[in-house]
């Protein structure tokens, strides 16, 4: 999901990575400057 927002002209903040409560997440700004939490649980 990252990879193509940043493909949409969003960039990536906060690269994703595991979380303590066992999914991942990250970061993405869109191109009006909004900041993206992006959480997955698989």
């Amino acid at each position: 999901m990252l990879t193509r927002a940043e493909r949409a002209g969003g960039s990536i903040v906060r690269p994703a990575e595991r979380a303590q409560w066992g999914g991942y997440f990250g970061y993405l700004g869109d191109p009006d400057g909004h900041l993206w939490k992006v959480v997955s649980t698989a």
